[in-house]
């Protein structure tokens, strides 16, 4: 199998579901060791979580509260 390169996980939650992910994050980075491995999350406690996971190379926010409505998609 080619050497994955860019990993992104989306994980669009609260705390809780975000300190659920470390071990997944932790066997992606042994797994993919040379991987850029990027979380998707809201602004918020899950964002600090993520953003001190030494798993992690980046930590990327979506308010995605604004997309809730239909009125949001229309007017991102």
């Amino acid at each position: 199998m080619d050497e994955m390169r860019h990993i992104l996980v989306v994980k669009l939650a609260d705390i809780g579901d975000a300190i659920g992910t470390l071990p997944a994050l932790r066997a992606l980075r042994i797994a993919f060791p040379k991987a850029t491995i990027d979380a998707l999350v809201t602004p918020g406690p899950a964002r600090e979580v993520l953003a001190h996971e030494p798993a992690v190379t980046r930590v990327r926010t979506l308010a995605k509260g604004a997309f809730d409505s239909p009125r949001g998609f229309a007017n991102p």
